[in-house]
């Protein structure tokens, strides 16, 4: 159970650094311009409001599972609820993504009325936000755990620039016509390939740090695991290169429904990768 409200947590964090990464990386270099790159972004804006709102709901939904696992037969739960909180460097996360989820949540909801300002500090909250699952996750425990923090922080946010940045060009492809959808494609591509190498650098870090021997990828349950991610993450990138070298004749010849679905298939395997992410944050890595 913990696993999966891990993965939902993770799905939430990268829909609203996928909101981010639209409005400054995606849109600046498509050429969609006036009332329907308001559209796309309002429309960025409200599902990132609901990406937000479901970490307000995972968050102490874990802190819950937490406390149960936490409490003795006949224990008051508010003295263990407040060790928890207080004293374990997941509850310190869970305080900092509960504090900081809000205040995206305003700032998207700004932003959603078509203001700069409510971007900016959106982008500043997700910013905050991607910090947190290093900072209650295995890269506190690490011997250099500044060092690997700001690395798992760089991992979330290039697997949001990458991922959820897909998802909202799935959402506006089936809103926006042929000549949009082929230039939000052609402007991800590059956006893509960039969030994908930095996913491949920190992945390999965390994979070296992690992974006392080589034969550990394949004798532990926590090598298993990643060896599964990596193999759906290639599977994801697979298909990212068929839709940059097909979709405009995709396009021509089908329309943008088309791609839409094919973007789609995409974004489901892309779900298989947080849900492994999931239980590799609930596995302990071999000693």
């Amino acid at each position: 159970m913990s696993a999966l409200f891990s993965a939902a947590l993770y799905v939430a964090l990268v829909i609203v650094i996928g909101a981010v990464g639209l409005r400054w990386l995606l849109l600046p270099r498509s050429s969609i311009t006036g009332p329907a790159r308001e559209r796309i972004e309002r429309a960025a804006a409200g599902s990132a409001m609901l990406a937000t709102v479901a970490v307000l709901i995972t968050v102490p939904a874990r802190v819950a599972l937490q406390l149960l696992d936490f409490l003795e037969p006949g224990e008051p739960w508010r003295p263990a609820l407040n060790a928890i909180l207080t004293a374990t460097q997941s509850g310190s996360a869970a305080l900092l993504q509960m504090v900081w989820a809000t205040a995206a949540l305003l700032a998207f909801s700004v932003a959603k009325t078509g203001r700069v300002r409510g971007w900016r500090a959106a982008t500043f909250a997700v910013v905050v936000l991607a910090m947190t699952p290093g900072m209650g996750g295995h890269p506190a425990a690490a011997e250099q755990p500044v060092f690997a923090m700001t690395v798992a922080t760089l991992h979330v946010l290039a697997a949001g620039a990458w991922i959820g940045t897909l998802f909202h060009l799935w959402k506006a492809a089936h809103a926006a016509d042929e000549a949009e959808t082929r230039s939000l494609i052609s402007a991800f591509h590059r956006v893509a390939m960039s969030a994908a190498g930095l996913l491949l650098l920190t992945g390999l870090y965390a994979a070296l740090t992690m992974l006392p021997t080589f034969g550990d990828l394949f004798t532990s349950a926590w090598g298993r695991l990643l060896l599964a991610k990596l193999a759906l993450v290639a599977a994801v990138a697979g298909f990212g290169a068929w839709h940059w070298r097909a979709a405009e004749a995709r396009i021509a010849s089908l329309g943008t429904l088309s791609v839409g679905r094919s973007i789609g298939l995409e974004l489901s395997i892309a779900l298989g990768v947080l849900l492994v992410t999931g239980f590799l944050a609930g596995t302990s890595p071999p000693s």
